[in-house]
C-alpha cells in the first residue's frame, strides 16, 4: 500500500483533534485498544473539544471544494472543514460541478423525492457561496468563481474499489430504495451503477479519467493531496484553504479488505488499475496546480 505513515501511531494521534459528533469517533475505543492508548486518547478527546468549543474563527471568505476519487478521506476533510466553514443545507454533495450557479434553485422535501436520478436532482447544484465547504466526486469544470479553490484527494485505486464495494450491502431509503449507496457513489463519479458486477473487470467508477483530468493545471487552483500524507501536510492545507485553526481527526490505517476476496479477483482488479497506480505511485503527496 502506497502510504505516508508517522513512525509512531500515538504521536500521529496527538497531531489531530477531533469533535464529539463526527460519525467516525465511534471508532476511536476500537482504534485505542489496539495500542493500549484508550484513557489517555479518551481524556485527551474531552480536552481538545472543549479546546475547540474557544476557537473563534473571523468571517472566512473563500470557498473550498473537497473533490477526489472517494473512498480516500474526502468526507473526513469535509467534516473537518465544516467546523470552520458553513454547510449550504441541501447541497453537502455537489453531484455536477459544470453547472452550478442558479441561485433560484433550493432543497425541499419535493424535489428529494423524486429519486436521485430524476432531472429535478441533477438540477441540485452548489451556489459556492463564500465561506462554505463543498464536496463532490465529479469531474472538474471549466471554470469556478476566483473565491472558489478545490482540494483534491487520491489514493491507491485497489484499496478505493475495495472500499466501494462495500457500500453494496447499504440500502438508499425511500424512493431510491431499489439502489444501493454504491449506485449513488458509481453515479457522482460520472460512472454507469448498470455495470456495477464489473466492477473488478473494468473501471466502473471512471478512477483514471477522473485522476487524469484533474492532475493539470486549470483556471482555479487545485492541490492535490494523497490520503496518507493527509496528516503530515495538514499545516500546507491550512495554508492553501487559508483555514489556520483547520484541524483532523485521529489517523486511523485503512482497513485490509483484501482478506475478502480470493487471489484471482484480486489480480483481475489490480490489472484493471495497473497504470493508474503507478500514475498515482509517482505523484508528490502534495501538488498544487494553478
Amino acid at each position: 500500500m502506497e502510504s505516508v505513515l508517522h513512525e509512531n501511531a500515538s504521536d500521529k494521534n496527538m497531531q489531530a483533534l477531533s469533535r464529539d459528533d463526527f460519525s467516525f469517533a465511534t471508532e476511536l475505543p476500537r482504534m485505542s485498544e489496539q495500542n493500549g492508548t484508550f484513557l489517555m486518547i479518551k481524556s485527551w478527546i474531552r480536552q481538545s473539544v472543549v479546546n475547540m468549543k474557544k476557537i473563534s474563527c473571523a468571517p472566512f471568505r473563500k470557498t473550498i471544494i473537497v473533490a477526489g476519487l472517494g473512498r480516500c478521506g474526502t468526507t473526513l476533510l469535509f467534516e473537518s472543514l465544516s467546523y470552520h466553514l458553513r454547510i449550504q443545507p441541501g447541497r453537502l454533495h455537489i453531484v455536477r460541478l459544470d453547472d452550478h450557479i442558479d441561485e433560484g434553485l433550493y432543497y425541499t422535501p419535493d424535489t428529494i423525492d423524486r429519486g436521485f436520478d430524476s432531472l429535478e436532482y441533477e438540477r441540485l447544484r452548489g451556489q459556492f457561496k463564500r465561506g462554505h465547504v463543498y464536496k463532490s466526486h465529479d469531474f472538474p469544470p471549466e471554470y469556478l468563481p476566483r473565491h472558489v479553490k478545490v482540494i483534491y484527494l487520491f489514493g491507491n485505486p485497489v484499496e478505493i474499489v475495495l472500499s466501494a464495494k462495500s457500500l453494496d450491502n447499504d440500502q438508499l431509503h425511500g424512493v431510491d430504495s431499489r439502489f444501493t449507496i454504491l449506485d449513488l457513489h458509481i453515479r457522482n463519479l460520472r460512472g454507469d451503477f448498470a455495470e456495477k458486477g464489473s466492477l473488478f473487470e473494468k473501471d466502473v467508477l471512471r478512477l483514471k479519467d477522473n485522476f487524469d483530468l484533474w492532475m493539470k493545471n486549470h483556471s482555479f487552483p487545485v492541490m492535490a493531496v494523497r490520503y496518507e500524507a493527509l496528516w503530515d501536510r495538514l499545516e500546507d492545507i491550512r495554508k492553501f484553504t487559508g483555514c489556520r485553526k483547520l484541524i483532523l481527526p485521529p489517523y486511523s490505517p485503512r482497513k485490509d479488505r483484501t482478506i475478502s476476496y480470493d487471489e484471482k479477483t484480486l489480480k483481475s482488479l489490480t490489472t484493471v488499475y495497473q497504470t493508474l497506480s503507478r500514475k498515482i505511485k509517482d505523484m508528490s503527496d502534495v501538488t498544487v496546480f494553478e
